[in-house]
């Protein structure tokens, strides 16, 4: 099998546990995050997007859950819908996802989650050399940040279709709309402007990445081996794949340097190249 997984448990049934309790006692979310702490104490857990048929589409979270895998490190989920992270429900109240609990240290944003687990299991580092942090957050804030630009109106109308749960479809349609004063449906109208927009920045990457192997055949990673800044792209893509497809994602098969990349990190972290979509991971 191309795939290694490592032991992953759902935490959603220590959350359900918590809900319970609370609910009987009329006490409020400080007994939850209590109780969710109690029982995630010396292991590591990650709260995690979640839609329709738990399907995880998240790409911030996906970063992480690539570094989880990257260092193989035993962890389990906790997934909650959008309306369940807006009301609080995130271990200590966060109301955005990733949010990781190590024992009794929480640690949120992604970024800061990497540079966490980094420091605290140093074993296949992600941040190997000195100025790696720096060029991983160059690389973010500029080729990975323009990607994303173009992601979310192309993406984000399968998303609400496929994924997005019915009491959260008000709260994702207003989210579209404060950021592109469009529905989801009149993004979908204009899907082939959108997606011309996302294989362009595709096609930079591909020459980015093209160049690398040209000055050294055996790598085939963004900045010459792998770094969190694959695992920053990973999850973009993860997110573009869960809404049209792998195909799609990468550019219809028109970036092979991309593609080798694509193959290489998921089997870097136990993952099929060809599936789309993930619910428990």
């Amino acid at each position: 099998s191309c795939c290694w997984s490592p032991p992953l448990r759902s935490g959603r049934n220590v959350f359900d546990k918590a809900e319970a309790v609370v609910s009987t006692q009329s006490t409020g979310e400080s007994q939850i995050n209590e109780i969710i702490s109690v029982e995630y104490m010396n292991k590591l857990s990650l709260a995690d997007l979640a839609g329709v048929g738990s399907v995880r589409f998240s790409p911030f979270s996906w970063r992480t859950k690539a570094v989880l895998r990257y260092k193989k490190l035993e962890y389990e989920t906790i997934p909650l819908s959008f309306s369940e992270i807006r009301s609080g429900k995130v271990p200590s109240g966060y109301k955005t996802v990733p949010a990781l609990v190590d024992g009794e240290t929480i640690v949120t944003d992604s970024w800061n989650i990497a540079v966490y687990l980094d420091k605290k299991y140093p074993e296949k580092p992600i941040f190997k050399h000195p100025g790696m942090q720096e060029a991983c957050l160059l690389l973010s804030n500029t080729t990975i940040f323009k990607l994303q630009k173009t992601i979310f109106p192309f993406v984000s109308p399968h998303i609400y279709k496929k994924f997005v749960l019915p009491e959260d479809k008000s709260h994702f349609i207003e989210k579209v709309n404060s950021r592109f004063k469009q529905t989801p449906e009149k993004l979908l109208e204009n899907e082939s402007l959108y997606k011309e927009e996302y294989y362009t920045e595709l096609s930079n990457i591909n020459r980015s990445l093209s160049k690398i192997a040209e000055n050294n055949p055996n790598s085939r990673f963004l900045l010459g081996e792998v770094s969190y800044a694959d695992f920053i792209l990973y999850g973009s893509l993860r997110w573009v794949a869960a809404g049209v497809g792998v195909s799609k994602s990468l550019g219809d098969g028109k970036n092979t340097y991309l593609e080798n990349w694509w193959k290489t990190t998921n089997e870097l972290l136990g993952l099929d190249p060809n599936v789309s979509e993930y619910s428990n991971v």
